[in-house]
Order: C-alpha cells, then structure tokens, then sequence
C-alpha cells in the first residue's frame, strides 16, 4: 500500500488526539529548522516528527549537520525527535541513538522509541506564536473557501424569472394535491357520520362534529383556489400556457 505524506500527517493526528494540546503542520520555532509536525503533549513537552516518504530523502536529512548535532548534544527545540515513514522503508540500523523510529501503514507502528533529549517545556510565548500562525493560516484558508464558492457561483447559470415560477408550481401542485387529500378525509369522515349504521341517539353529536368538519372543508377548498388563481395569474404575465390545474 503506498502511503504518502498527507497520510502519514492524518495517521499521526489520529493518533495524538486527546494526547497533546496542539499540532502544527510545517511550522518553524525561533532558532531552529522547519519542522514538519509539530505536537505538545499536554505536560508541556514538545514531539518533532520529520516525515519521509523515500529512503534517499531521508539520508539528505543528516545533511542539515548542525541540526543533528544539536539533536544528539539535546541543544535542541523538542524534547522528542521521530522519524516517521512508510513502513519497512527506513532501516532500524541506520537511525541515529537520539530519534526514535515509526512506520505508518493501516496503524502506525512504533519500531523504535524516541528518548528524551531535555527536559524544557515549550514557553508560553512560543504557544502564543503558534496560535497566531494558525489564526492566519485559518483566515487564509477560509478566505481561499470563500473565493472559490463565489467564482463557483459566478460561473453558475443564472435561473431564470421563468425557471423559478415553474419550481414554485411544481411546489404548489403538491400543496394542492395535500389539500385535496384533506379534503377527501374529511368528506369520508363525514359520509361515516351520517351512515345508516349510526345508531338515532348518536347522530346529534355527529351532526355538530360534521358542521365543524364542512368548515374546515369550506377554508381547504377557498385555499385552493386562491393557490390556483395565483399560479394562473404569474404564468399568464409570463406567457406560459398548457398547464392545467386539477
């Protein structure tokens, strides 16, 4: 299975969900190199992760030779450094003793266990970098959003006066077929009122309740003329015919 970097960032997310209180993606602290996810537990430490989708990427690495030194002498930013990549890509032989080891597939796999390389917490000053860097990332992103909708709806066909009349119809053909349903339960109610079967003593309260129910009939049948009138009038103006109306 080829796994590439954006899965092996959505991996490592999963995985640190509940136990840190940031990631970062490609974010560069002060005096240090851009590191490519960046998580701080929820004691405070921070987690390098460096992600390698070739083995020959992963060796120009250890061309940054001041960084390494700084990783192995822990004069450093995290207090842990990984490498992570797919799995069986990277050798165990050749990580160095100051990185830990994971290959990421269905699961991510721990080969290797990052040590500790110091024991400083992350400043306070240096959070509140992060959270301004993700404001602007997320405005830029949401601004990107924003954009693309509005040129999505630019190029959209315009609807017509005409389309949209048709739409609202069709909507109110069906507000009149519900009516005339109604209408149909009503006039059966009342045909059951006043069924032979009713015995005398019972058909003075079936009487009142039929009264109520025909003007309740009388308000559903006015409604749907005043819907057809309506509807006949709009089209009429736009010149649409042929369309009868039950």
């Amino acid at each position: 299975m080829t796994v590439d970097a954006d899965q092996i960032e959505r991996e490592l997310y999963r995985d640190n969900l509940g136990k840190t209180s940031l990631m970062v993606p490609r974010y560069t602290p002060t005096n240090w190199w851009e590191i490519d996810l960046l998580a701080i537990t929820n004691s405070g430490y921070a987690r390098e992760y460096e992600i390698k989708t070739s083995l020959p990427d992963f060796r120009r690495d250890f061309e940054k030779g001041d960084k390494h030194r700084c990783l192995a002498e822990g004069k450093c930013f995290p207090s842990y450094f990984w490498f992570v990549c797919p799995e069986g890509m990277i050798p165990l032989a050749e990580i160095p003793d100051y990185a830990g080891l994971m290959y990421a597939g269905r699961w991510l796999k721990i080969i290797k266990k990052a040590p500790r390389l110091q024991r400083d917490k992350v400043p306070e000053k240096v959070i509140s970098h992060i959270a301004r860097v993700m404001t602007f990332r997320f405005w830029n992103c949401r601004m990107q959003v924003i954009q693309l909708l509005q040129e999505k709806n630019k190029n959209k066909p315009k609807v017509t006066e005409k389309q949209k009349l048709l739409k609202r119809w069709e909507n109110r053909r069906q507000d009149i077929w519900n009516i005339e349903k109604q209408l149909d339960n009503y006039a059966a109610t009342i045909r059951r009122y006043f069924s032979k079967e009713i015995r005398d003593k019972r058909s003075r309260d079936y009487a009142r309740l039929s009264v109520k129910d025909l003007r309740e009939t009388t308000k559903l049948y006015k409604r749907k003329l005043e819907l057809q009138a309506a509807d006949r009038l709009k089209l009429a103006k736009l010149g649409i015919s042929g369309f009868g109306f039950w």
